[in-house]
């Protein structure tokens, strides 16, 4: 062998041995660096534990997070670490078992409060790992703190809880859609709006909801973003609901959300169609206030007249011409009464009493009047409320309605009427305020209304029935009747099931007066005592100023307000009968009561065919108003109580 080949073999001997180690442990600093730089980089704290939870080794970030030196930290117990910081009992136990029985720890959280931190939430987790030195391992925890996670989740549940209260009180519903036009959410309002539960809406189109509601499917565009529109909505029992609809657009990470909020207008459509409808009846009430007062006065012409046409005739025939006369001037101020009464305009003489003595008292005439072929029954509350009306307008509207009712069972069928005690506080109809009502109700099972003759049921004129078979007064004036007596009309009406009008009638306040007993007396008489007729109809004027004259009394007369106050100054009046409605400045009851003043001696008697005064303070005194169109006896019997009182 050659020196040269002699210098290429290997080196045998302790001189190797000696390269082998330096090069193994060069190569174990390598991957202690290597492993260090690993754990280093990690967000978490790392720690290397032995058997005994001796530390071997530690991340930057351990130290970083819990403020403590590596020369504090290598070779110490964990239970030991700063000031015992780490010596929880439940955390040991754990760590102890992990080498010898090669368990793991997973997602171990613990709350403690560390000297250097405070009150914090940590979250371990713990495993064995292999090492060539150590055949037992050792123990690799990762410490992540999770304090401000936690937080952040208990204000997420907190602001959840919140949005859920809002939505579970909110009075209006609200969903949420997607771009699609899918519905991710749907409120227990929204619940109750549409009669459908979340389960069974959330997923499905909102389309489903509102079938007319127009959504772009690619772009999820609606043509309500960012303002308020009203659509109509489906119930899930197939009825349709008024509503207004506003959206507004939110941005979520990767899609877009859209919130709806659904408002009922139900109530607010129904409060202006009665605006509306009052309105109407209003001016309608107006114009047959109007009409009333110069039909009335010329009904008292002819009544008048054809009174003392029908005194000295004494021929057979042309008394009943004359009686045919005077039938059909009552039939017109009945007429007139009714338009006034429908336009709650009529003067009303209320009486206090029982809504179930009228009805029994009617009982036979109405059972005579509808006829065969319908059954009427009633069914009466036994302890009912005492009212305070007009007991002639209310025979006259429970006739109508009654009438009415027959009318639309031309085959056959019931009519109950019913009375009963109703208390108001909260929702209630919208022309009556809170308090105690008497119902009178008028039900059928005849053929109903559309929805279409409802919305005209109790407008003037307006009827179902051929010509020459009603007026469309019956319902008119029924309903004015009750809001002049401080109630309402309410019609429920189903198309081939039937009717019920109700008429709410306020509830009679203080005591109770018996009813008086009614009598028939004779016409009373004049004795000469001087009347002043204060009328601006020249007509009027004659006729009253003859019949008083027929009855026995001096007469004079005044145009006008300012004349009969001058009259009266001159003359020893004993009965002032003053037309309300003048001309001239004063009506009739400022007349009377400056009559009053300048003679306190003087008796008034008011008359008129339409009050259409404003008063403004209301009278001192409660004049006795005798309505137009009157006969002589109504007439002489009025003047004799003014005389009298």
């Amino acid at each position: 062998m050659t020196h040269e080949e002699s210098e290429r073999q290997p080196l045998k001997g302790p001189a190797s041995q000696v390269s082998k180690l330096k090069a193994a442990e060069t190569q174990a600093k390598a991957a202690q660096a290597f492993a260090e730089n690993i754990i280093n980089t990690l967000h978490e704290a790392v720690i290397v534990l032995d058997r005994d939870l001796r530390i071997q080794a530690a991340s930057s970030s351990f130290y970083k997070t819990f403020r403590i030196r590596p020369d504090d930290t290598i070779g110490r117990l964990i239970s030991d670490l700063d000031d015992r910081q780490w010596d929880i009992p439940k955390l040991r136990e754990l760590l102890m078992r992990v080498i010898p029985d090669m368990t793991a720890i997973e997602d171990f959280e613990v709350e403690h409060d560390f000297p250097h931190l405070g009150l914090r939430i940590m979250r371990l987790n713990a495993r064995r790992i292999r090492n060539a030195e150590d055949t037992d391992g050792l123990c690799l925890v990762t410490i992540e703190d999770i304090t401000q996670r936690r937080a952040a989740e208990q204000a997420l549940m907190e602001r959840e809880a919140y949005l859920k209260a809002v939505l579970a009180t909110a009075t209006d519903g609200i969903i949420t859609i997607d771009e699609r036009g899918i519905v991710n959410s749907f409120s227990p309002a929204a619940e109750r709006l549409f009669g459908f539960t979340e389960v069974e809406i959330v997923g499905n189109n909102v389309n489903l909801l509102m079938p007319d509601l127009t959504w772009n499917s690619k772009t999820g565009e609606a043509k309500i973003i960012g303002c308020g529109r009203e659509v109509t909505g489906l119930r899930k029992d197939g009825a349709e609901l008024p509503l207004r609809l506003s959206v507004a657009e939110m941005q979520s990470p990767g899609h877009r959300v859209f919130v709806g909020i659904l408002h009922d207008l139900t109530d607010e459509k129904r409060r202006n169609e009665e605006h509306l409808q009052a309105q109407k009846m209003e001016a309608l009430g107006q114009l047959a206030g109007g009409i009333a007062h110069d039909f009335n006065n010329l009904l008292t012409i002819i009544i008048g007249n054809n009174e003392r046409i029908q005194a000295g005739v004494d021929e057979v025939d042309l008394r009943a011409l004359l009686e045919q006369n005077h039938n059909a001037a009552e039939r017109g101020g009945r007429l007139t009464k009714r338009l006034l009464s429908f336009a709650h305009r009529s003067r009303l003489e209320p009486t206090t009493l029982r809504l179930n003595e009228r009805v029994s008292s009617m009982m036979d005439m109405l059972h005579r009047t509808i006829g065969e072929g319908i059954v009427v029954t009633s069914a009466m509350a036994s302890d009912l409320w005492y009212v305070r009306v007009d007991p002639g307008e209310v025979d006259h509207a429970l006739l109508n309605l009654v009438l009415n009712a027959r009318d639309a069972m031309p085959s056959g069928g019931k009519v109950t009427i019913e009375t009963a005690n109703e208390t108001f506080a909260g929702r209630r109809p919208a022309d009556l305020v809170p308090g105690d009502y008497v119902r009178l109700s008028v039900v059928d099972t005849g053929v109903g209304m559309t929805p279409k003759v409802l919305k005209r049921a109790v407008d003037p004129f307006f009827t179902t029935k051929p010509p020459g078979k009603g007026t469309g007064l019956g319902l008119a004036s029924a309903y004015g009747f009750a809001r002049q007596s401080g109630g309402c009309l309410v019609i429920a009406s189903w198309v081939g099931k039937g009717t019920t009008v109700s008429l709410y009638l306020p509830r009679a306040s203080g005591d109770v007066p018996p009813l008086a007993p009614s009598t028939d007396e004779p016409i009373p008489l004049g004795d000469g005592e001087l009347v002043l007729v204060v009328d601006d109809d020249d007509e009027v004027r004659e006729v009253t100023l003859k019949r008083l004259e027929s009855l026995g009394y001096a007469v004079i007369e005044a145009a006008s307000g300012p004349k009969a106050i001058e009259r009266c100054a001159a003359e020893p009046v004993a009965l002032a009968l003053i037309d309300i409605v003048m001309p001239g400045g004063l009506s009739g009851y400022e007349v009377a009561e400056a009559v009053r003043k300048l003679s306190p001696g003087i008796k008034v008697l008011l008359t008129t065919g339409y009050d259409g005064v404003a008063r403004e303070p209301e009278p001192t005194e409660n004049f006795k108003v005798l309505e137009k169109p009157y006969t002589r006896a109504e007439l002489a019997q009025a003047v004799a109580e003014a005389l009298a009182g």
